[in-house]
């Protein structure tokens, strides 16, 4: 089995929104909201963006992605990313606490394909950001997880993360996780 990772590209950007709702949503989203998705995907300068988003591919095809940014971009390009959701498909996000800032490398949303699960891509995916955040000089790294998953907890603890602080992020709890690299 041949894996690489690589930066995405535009043209991943349906790719990148459908791992994204994944990573928040267990139903199928609405097609308007898959839209919204690829389109603020598509965008440059946007949470979700194409630009912040790294592609595993098994035997080149893609098998799962990871968005991940400087939190310091996050306050700007969170207001966007919700506005263009919300301008697209009639849906205003919940209030939401801020998951990331400045100084903290954000892992927002790791997606793998259902039929490439258990095979420790995430893992492979969630090593080469935190290498790439190392060599951007980030001393630390966060991701929030659901607090009602708690075997999601245990799996970023067994790459390094520990429990930082709980939050509420559109209406739901979260446990924010923290690495020092």
């Amino acid at each position: 089995m041949g894996i690489s990772i690589r930066a995405a590209q535009k043209e991943d950007a349906g790719f990148v929104a459908q791992n994204v709702m994944r990573s928040v949503r267990e139903d199928v989203p609405p097609v308007e909201w898959m839209d919204a998705m690829t389109e603020i995907c598509s965008s440059e300068d946007t949470l979700y963006s194409y630009r912040n988003t790294c592609i595993l591919e098994v035997d080149g095809t893609p098998a799962g992605s990871l968005t991940a940014y400087d939190g310091a971009i996050y306050a700007q390009a969170r207001e966007l990313s919700f506005g263009l959701f919300a301008e697209k498909t009639g849906n205003v996000p919940a209030q939401a606490e801020a998951e990331t800032g400045p100084g903290e490398f954000y892992l927002d949303s790791l997606g793998v394909l259902p039929e490439y699960r258990g095979k420790g891509l995430g893992r492979l995916l969630i090593r080469d950001a935190l290498s790439r955040a190392e060599a951007r000089g980030f001393r630390l790294v966060t991701l929030i997880v659901e607090a009602d998953r708690p075997h999601l907890a245990a799996y970023y603890s067994s790459l390094g993360f520990h429990e930082s602080s709980p939050l509420t992020f559109l209406g739901e709890s979260y446990i924010k996780m923290v690495q020092e690299i």
